[in-house]
């Protein structure tokens, strides 16, 4: 499109995806010397601006996320815009769970980055933003992103790039036609689809709309069908209950129980349900579904969903093997409870090979014959641990010369 500024007129440039836009070097440069600008600022005005020079036509470039180094987040998303950046050089962190930081992900291919590129070049590269924070445009309401560090700072307002060269960004939508989702699990008869805190963490998904605006009539509960719907969209309405992930489940007899009269319970309302990274919410550009009644109409029967296709989750807030340890002890028996999960699915460690328990008296490792069981975990039998001077038993759990978790208990301090 074509922009002005005090009179002067430019061209304003976005590039195909899945490339990226990084601003013309020369043009950056000046901006931030001559009108003394940060990156941050710099990249906001003139990201995608090409300009003349002299003679010479100065234009911004489109090249894979891969070889830029960052993903050429938005300074303007549809009816809203950027109002502060940040780059990956200011402190703050943009890593998501299990990645690899960047300066790994450069590190590995450093040499490839390298070629034909001179210094100052990749210097300027290096402080693209890969965050972003937004506003939309008066008379629109945002939908956000997930607050994915829990941090006061980078609020549902906030974008970020993803390790893929993609990002996510907020979405502003006219407040005439903008409405909310709201999402509920239903248990039936499941009493073990609560958590220690009381929280349903897995079940059939229920879904209603609402305006968004207090007060205003809420839309009615429907289900979704499971045609179409992926590990990643379980984990976008998991977020919206207060988890971090989520995967698709089947529906068990006890789950079904539903406390409604035939004619009240809830229709199927959309389909076609998916996500294309587990770091979403709902109304994510990134996710897309159907409403039932539009996928009959373009598909006819094949759309046609039934009881058994009602979409159920589980949500949880470890995607990874993770394994948690305590350690108790008496005169004659030393316990270490080592339990581990992944997805909210308990693994027994006695059938992983390798799997070993250290015992450990202070400094010294303690080599009693020691048993497990699912429930106890490691135990180990000793002999008169009332009568040895010792301040703290500790245990560790290895598995092929790596540990996977550790606890001690210390003896109370006098008085």
């Amino acid at each position: 499109m074509e922009g002005d500024s005090d009179g002067s007129k430019y061209a304003v440039y976005v590039c195909y995806p899945p490339f990226v836009m990084t601003p013309n070097q020369m043009v950056f440069m000046s901006v931030m010397k001559d009108q003394g600008k940060s990156a941050e600022e710099a990249y906001m005005t003139v990201a995608n601006i090409a300009s003349c020079y002299m003679g010479n036509i100065m234009l911004p470039s489109c090249a894979a996320p891969d070889r830029m180094k960052h993903c050429g987040i938005p300074t303007y998303i549809e009816n809203g815009k950027a109002v502060e950046m940040k780059s990956r050089d200011d402190g703050s962190d943009y890593e998501k769970e299990g990645d690899k930081s960047e300066k790994d992900t450069i590190a590995e291919k450093e040499d490839d980055w390298e070629k034909g590129m001179d210094e100052d070049y990749k210097n300027m590269l290096k402080m693209m933003p890969v965050k972003a924070r937004y506003e939309c445009n008066e008379g629109h309401m945002m939908h956000r992103t997930w607050n994915w560090n829990n941090s006061k700072d980078f609020t549902g307002e906030w974008g970020w790039c993803r390790k893929d060269g993609s990002y996510e960004v907020p979405r502003c939508e006219p407040r005439t036609s903008y409405t909310e989702l709201e999402f509920k699990l239903h248990i039936g008869n499941e009493k073990k689809l609560r958590d220690s805190n009381d929280r349903v963490f897995a079940g059939i998904v229920l879904a209603r709309e609402n305006s968004g605006i207090e007060n205003d009539e809420e839309g009615k509960w429907e289900f979704g069908c499971n045609d179409g719907f992926n590990n990643n969209a379980a984990g976008a309405i998991c977020r919206t209950l207060g988890f971090k992930h989520g995967a698709q489940i089947p529906t068990t007899k006890k789950m079904r129980v539903m406390p409604y009269q035939p004619e009240e319970m809830p229709g199927f309302g959309w389909t076609g349900f998916n996500c294309d990274f587990d770091d979403t919410l709902p109304k994510s550009s990134s996710c897309r579904a159907l409403p039932m009644d539009d996928a009959i109409e373009m598909i006819g029967m094949k759309a046609q969903c039934f009881d058994f296709d009602r979409i159920a989750v589980k949500c949880f807030d470890s995607a990874i093997f993770n394994v948690t340890v305590s350690l108790t002890y008496s005169n004659k028996k030393i316990s270490c409870r080592a339990k581990a999960n992944k997805e909210r699915n308990a693994i027994n460690l006695g059938e992983m090979k390798g799997i070993e328990a250290k015992f450990m008296m202070d400094e010294t490792e303690l080599n009693e014959r020691q048993f497990y069981n699912m429930k106890k975990g490691f135990t180990m039998k000793v002999a008169n641990l009332k009568g040895q001077d010792f301040k703290c038993i500790s245990c560790e759990i290895h598995v092929g010369g790596m540990m996977l978790g550790k606890t001690e208990r210390c003896k109370a301090e006098k008085n």
